[in-house]
């Protein structure tokens, strides 16, 4: 009978997760008879630990979710305009709450252009449309201010 309850003890410890009150492990029941009072019978440690073990895994997963979503925020951010824009569009908003948006904005798009580096060579179509100008053109006759905002 010693060999078969401390095997149902070890049983039970593997299948419920956390040690067997002491009432259940000191008492000598049958086999059935000692898993029903385990069932039924916690004592106040082992309903502590179940509580923390619970606790614990539930507070991991919120964590690696969080962590989840943060890296999928700085990968969207990485994308093109077009697709960051398209992305955003289906993001809720209480999103921007609880993410930390602002620093992973500041570092995805930050750039690699240091002052005085010389400024990337684009071309841009004129107000009407009918010609186009090149930043690299314009800049060897004179000084270019690119002014990026309202006028009002």
């Amino acid at each position: 009978m010693v060999v078969s309850m401390v095997n149902t003890i070890e049983v039970l410890k593997s299948f419920i997760g956390v040690p067997i009150c002491a009432i259940a492990a000191e008492k000598n029941f049958a086999d059935g008879a000692l898993l029903e009072l385990a069932r039924q019978r916690w004592c106040s440690r082992c309903t502590i630990e179940l509580l923390r073990k619970i606790l614990g895994l539930t507070l991991a997963g919120l964590v690696l979710i969080y962590l989840g979503l943060c890296a999928g925020l700085y990968a969207a951010m990485r994308q093109s305009p077009e697709r960051f824009g398209a992305i955003m569009s289906r993001v809720p908003g209480i999103a921007f709450a609880v993410l930390p948006f602002e620093p992973f904005w500041m570092s995805a798009r930050a750039g690699t252009l240091k002052p005085g580096d010389p400024a990337p060579d684009f071309q841009l179509p004129t107000l009407n449309h009918k010609a186009s100008v090149r930043l690299s053109s314009a800049y060897r006759a004179q000084p270019v201010v690119l002014i990026f905002g309202s006028y009002t």
